[in-house]
């Protein structure tokens, strides 16, 4: 599936292609724009083309409107286009904002999202709680300091965070 545009007011989807492939064929539907009403998904202004294996034309029709079950597809799309490490905090607020416009879940990008600040608050908790088990166990020899922290840290990474 490829979009060319997508409106994240309206969740219209523009130039679409969309591919279909078998082992006998593959069907090929491009439109000017998509969108989402109910659960439905209509394609508007578009072409259907189906070739052989062989490659050549099979049926070539045009369409107004197009009721399609693509709802997975562009759930799909939408999803593992790039990954939440991979975008940044602008790119991914973004994305969370289309997919739950297109009515889709959008829970695992606004994880992904608040991750990306959790993971930068880390090092400063890890400081405090340090500083605080220093000061509370009255620990005055740098070595046990250092020792501590490396303690507190191992702990961190191993609960499944770092």
């Amino acid at each position: 599936m490829y979009v060319r545009k997508i409106d994240k007011d309206s969740g219209i989807l523009y130039g679409i292609l969309l591919y279909e492939v078998d082992y006998s064929k593959t069907t090929v539907f491009h439109a000017e724009k998509a969108f989402k009403d109910k659960d439905k998904w209509y394609m508007e202004n578009g072409r259907i083309f189906r070739l052989t294996d062989d490659g050549l034309l099979k049926l070539d029709i045009t369409f107004k409107k197009l009721e399609l079950d693509i709802s997975k597809n562009v759930e799909e799309y939408l999803r593992f286009s790039k990954s939440p490490n991979d975008m940044t905090t602008k790119e991914l607020k973004h994305k969370i904002e289309i997919t739950q416009k297109l009515g889709g879940d959008a829970s695992a990008l606004i994880v992904g999202y608040q991750e990306k600040f959790s993971n930068s608050f880390a090092p400063i908790v890890i400081a405090l709680l340090g500083v605080a088990l220093s000061l509370f166990i009255n620990l005055r020899s740098k070595s046990w300091s250092v020792i501590s922290t490396f303690v507190l840290v191992v702990l961190y990474q191993g609960s499944g965070h770092g």
